[in-house]
């Protein structure tokens, strides 16, 4: 807005006018502050309102909030009905409508009879938000609309810019998953050329494993087969008898964050060999109840698995 001057005056005899500008670029300018931060779901966050009045005293205003209700909302349990007097706007009367803030639209005025509030950089109210359980990726827009803007006499201030805010999603979750357990351990029967690779982690995750220990989860060139939940399994062949084998295991969980320590799985197959003496046991542990010797298996029963065991080990 530029307000132009008439500055006349005599000059032997000769009227002179002249002719001068006084420029308010920034009247009118209203934006919301800060014009983006980030957020989390369920997080609470506030927003101001400034205007810059071009140095006029500001009479009354009348502006709305707009927002994806899905996403953010309003908390009317902070403030009054969710809304703070700015600091330049302390005499101001300033109320809030939050009836519509379902459909995603906020109400917010004030009018002064004292204490006009005028500069570049006016802050007139702190709005408390908050975002939604559904706010878990992608951004939130902030929209202001101007319905009023005046001086004190009633005179509307000139129609700036309007600049709104964007609030992203950042997860509040910096905590890597936890491996609770891993399988198989210990020593696994002769013969067994083949077993299942797995892990179970406290919360959903995608996990890796490594041949070495010490190898960051991105530089791993072993991923699960099934993963992505809590629940991750790989086969794993080509086992021998006497062979000792162990798997290094990372995850990462959907926010990103990773494992930096190694969940160690260390198993073994057993090279036992069985003969005559051991089949002999077998018979007798079939006649004696509760006695588990032959339990080859170790499955609390002796009876033909354990034979059949032994019999694919035979060494004499």
């Amino acid at each position: 807005m530029a307000v132009i001057k008439i500055i006349s005056f005599m000059v032997g005899g000769l009227l002179l006018s002249f002719f001068a500008t006084t420029v308010f670029a920034a009247e009118g300018d209203v934006w919301v502050s800060p014009t983006t931060q980030n957020a989390g779901s369920d997080q609470d966050f506030s927003v101001e309102i400034h205007a810059d009045t071009g140095g006029k005293n500001i009479g009354a205003f009348n502006f709305y909030l707009d927002f994806d209700p899905s996403l953010v909302t309003v908390d009317t349990t902070q403030g009054t009905d969710g809304l703070d007097k700015g600091a330049d706007a302390s005499n101001y009367t300033i109320m809030a409508n939050p009836d519509d803030i379902a459909n995603g639209h906020y109400r917010l005025g004030g009018m002064s009879a004292s204490g006009f509030a005028n500069g570049t950089d006016v802050s007139l109210a702190t709005v408390h938000m908050k975002t939604t359980t559904g706010f878990t990726s992608g951004s939130a827009s902030l929209t202001i609309r101007v319905s009023e803007l005046s001086d004190e006499l009633g005179q509307a201030l000139s129609t700036g810019s309007v600049t709104g805010g964007t609030v992203s999603f950042v997860s509040s979750d910096t905590t890597p998953p936890t491996i609770l357990s891993g399988q198989p351990s210990g020593e696994q029967l002769p013969g067994t050329s083949a077993v299942t690779l797995s892990v179970i982690t406290d919360e959903n995750s995608t996990c890796k494993y490594s041949l070495t220990p010490n190898v960051a989860y991105d530089s791993m060139n072993h991923s699960f087969a099934t993963t992505g939940e809590t629940e991750h399994q790989q086969n794993i062949t080509g086992l021998t008898n006497g062979g000792s084998y162990d798997y290094y295991v990372r995850c990462a969980d959907s926010a990103g964050n990773q494992d930096t320590a190694d969940y160690h799985i260390n198993f073994s197959v057993s090279n036992k060999t069985f003969g005559a003496s051991d089949f002999s046991q077998l018979v007798n542990d079939w006649l004696k109840t509760g006695n588990s010797t032959a339990d080859v298996n170790s499955d609390g029963v002796v009876n033909t698995r354990d034979l059949g065991i032994m019999m694919s080990n035979w060494g004499e």
